[in-house]
């Protein structure tokens, strides 16, 4: 059904419903893996995150919206870069802690919260 159900793996994944109420005209998702030593045993957890990610694109591609996939990118430059946006959603993943929602609206932008803790 399209649903992407959270199996403890990793503590933000939200299923496909989240964005239902969410309509923009293009759409860009962020994200990198870090891969440590542990990295034979961190594979399943990078497919799933990477199912994930294209699972989330599909689905706002049927929504009509262009999505653009900033992957594997600087952290440093993925925060100047998200903290200039129009809209910023949080996730429960490090990134968006490491993001203080008052970048984004100091820069002007707006902040949605519905999936910030």
């Amino acid at each position: 059904n399209g649903e992407y159900i959270k199996d403890g793996w990793n503590q933000y994944v939200r299923p496909l419903s989240h964005f239902s109420d969410i309509h923009f005209n293009t759409v860009v998702l962020m994200g990198a893996i870090h891969v440590g030593e542990r990295f034979l045993s961190q594979n399943k957890s990078i497919l799933k995150s990477c199912l994930y990610t294209r699972a989330v694109q599909k689905y706002f591609e049927r929504q009509g919206a262009k999505v653009i996939l900033r992957l594997g990118k600087n952290p440093d430059d993925d925060i100047i870069y998200a903290s200039q946006s129009s809209w910023f959603m949080p996730s429960g993943g490090s990134f968006s802690k490491l993001l203080p929602a008052g970048l984004v609206q100091q820069s002007g932008g707006k902040v949605l919260r519905k999936f910030g803790k």
